[in-house]
């Protein structure tokens, strides 16, 4: 990325010129820190289109652009303020560009969203386009319209085209078209309006008696990718099948920015693997493609398409996953035990293989497996016919996901021993989340309890030995009822809980699971049951 340092000694004019920034109203500071040879691009182009967009419109108005790094992704973006403003003409405009650039950008629309709620409004266009940099590849980026939409009033909106690394052309014509749609002088409203009703890509619903735009636009989203029944839409689309199968989609929000590492305590190892292979890899993918290219004989991807979560439960997998989900903006299918079991035959392998093809319909996505030694127990340990059906659906459907460069399958399990040496065979990695240390625990004590000081942080900490995360969630919870019930009852006077109350459900956690005769293996961190022999109990409280 440029540093500062190359704009050292000039004017903020002289960047601009070297840069083509005229439109652009950046410090040298700024441009180092957000420059790159993709951003650069990219800005460089918009300057020279918005320049022809003036000629045909004088006196347009300038779009006051931003730009730059946002997580992982480039964002360009502009504000769009006035009365009377379309957005879901802007939007239809601009899905209209991807749908005629197919065939000469291998462009295609991935999912298309809308949210109406009052006054605001968000629209969504997720895409792909031919990558710039790695040959073969798709290169994905998303359009937002979001804003205020005020009944004869001043609307405000906001435009933002994002991109997951390179700038493709269409890319620029995207926001070009944006722009033009956006500012034209209205003069040329009655001339764009004849040429938007000879269009017939795009048709728009009837608006109803008494129905505002707002009502007349929700929904109707899903009627851009082809399907003007949004009833069929909605009962066919991959999303409603992988519900009605009873799993759950978790949609990634890049308006919710506290779920992101931070949100789990601790296990900065575990992070800093998850960033290292999957992450990286799902965000950088043509640097991976790249080196194949340079290295295999054959055209083949060296990306993780199955990874294995192993740990006991509440430990974070399904929460790592969902930052997973969230930190690339790509959707998570959880797929439980019991959306496949069925007491039917044949129908547990049905359903198995109905929810890999669904969640590869959907393109871009992560498949989450919860307590896969159910399905993939292994084969010496003497399976009943149904499960060993089950299994060999599971290897196969792994398989063709593995062909597919949109497609993560991320699978858990608390018990790796048990599970088929075919399944081992196709796992890309393995990333363990042990129960937590004693600081560790303090530190989630401290999400929960933050009024708490250091050292009785600590003391929960070294009193909760072999509990998960979920076990202390479950505790601070419990505590905070019980002072709630104190408070109510006037035993106690003031609202913020003592640590002697944490300390007695931290206590009564431990003996209830004593009785249950469930306990963890401090070693390996795996169950043990009734019919096994328990671990060594130990005789003072330490780090786990």
């Amino acid at each position: 990325m440029a540093g500062a340092s190359l704009f050292l000694g000039m004017t903020n004019e002289d960047v601009k010129r070297q840069l083509g920034l005229q439109l652009f109203d950046k410090t040298p500071a700024e441009c180092g820190k957000f420059m790159d040879k993709h951003l650069e691009g990219a800005i460089n182009q918009l300057d020279v289109g918005i320049k022809e967009i003036e000629a045909r419109y004088p006196g347009i108005q300038k779009p006051n652009m931003s730009y730059g790094l946002r997580g992982t992704r480039y964002y360009i973006e502009f504000p769009i303020t006035g009365r009377n403003i379309d957005a879901f003409s802007i939007l239809t405009k601009t899905q209209q560009l991807l749908k005629s650039s197919e065939n000469d950008c291998g462009s295609r629309v991935i999912s298309t969203d809308s949210f109406i709620q009052g006054e605001n409004i968000s629209y969504l266009i997720d895409y792909a386009v031919n990558s710039t940099t790695a040959l073969g590849s798709k290169s994905k980026g998303s359009i937002y319209i979001r804003g205020i939409k005020e009944e004869g009033g001043f609307d405000s909106y906001k435009f933002i085209l994002e991109k997951g690394f390179d700038f493709h052309d269409l890319d620029i014509k995207l926001i070009l078209k944006a722009y033009e749609e956006a500012f034209k002088p209205k003069q040329n409203q009655i001339e764009y309006n004849q040429r938007q009703q000879q269009d017939d890509s795009i048709k728009r619903p009837i608006r109803q008696r008494g129905q505002s735009p707002q009502q007349q636009n929700q929904g109707y989203l899903a009627g851009l990718v082809g399907n003007q029944n949004q009833q069929q839409q909605e009962d066919t689309s991959p999303q409603a099948s992988l519900q009605k199968l009873g799993c759950t989609l978790f949609l990634p929000d890049q308006r919710n920015n506290k779920l992101d590492w931070d949100y789990l305590a601790g296990y900065d190892k575990v992070k800093r693997d998850i960033e290292d292979t999957v992450l990286l890899a799902l965000t950088h993918g043509h640097v991976y493609d790249q080196i194949t290219q340079k290295t295999r004989m054959k055209n083949e991807t060296n990306r993780p398409k199955c990874v294995l979560f192993e740990g006991p439960p509440g430990c974070g997998k399904t929460t790592s996953a969902k930052i997973i989900s969230q930190q690339v903006n790509i959707p998570l299918v959880y797929m439980p035990l019991e959306a496949i079991m069925s007491k039917y035959y044949g129908e547990s392998e049905s359903r198995l293989a109905e929810i890999f093809e669904a969640a590869a319909a959907m393109g871009s996505v992560i498949l989450f497996i919860d307590e896969i030694d159910s399905l993939a127990t292994s084969r010496e340990s003497g399976l009943h016919e149904a499960t060993r059906r089950i299994l060999s659906t599971l290897l196969r459907k792994i398989d063709s996901f593995e062909s597919d460069g949109e497609v993560l399958v991320i699978c858990a399990t608390n018990r790796k021993k048990d599970l088929d040496p075919a399944l081992i065979s196709r796992l890309d990695l393995n990333i363990k989340f042990n129960l937590p240390d004693a600081s560790t625990r303090a530190l989630i004590f401290q999400r929960y309890a933050k009024q708490l000081s250091e050292e009785q942080l600590k003391e929960l900490g070294e009193l909760t030995i072999n509990l998960s995360g979920r076990d202390i969630s479950d505790i601070c919870k419990d505590a905070e009822r019980k002072w709630a019930s104190k408070y109510i009852r006037k035993e106690v006077s003031s609202l913020i809980p003592e640590i002697s109350v944490y300390i007695e459900s931290a206590k009564h956690r431990l003996e209830s699971m004593q009785d249950s005769n469930l306990r963890m293996d401090k070693n390996v961190g795996d169950f043990h049951f009734p019919n096994q022999p328990y671990p060594p109990r130990p005789t003072a409280y330490g780090s786990a």
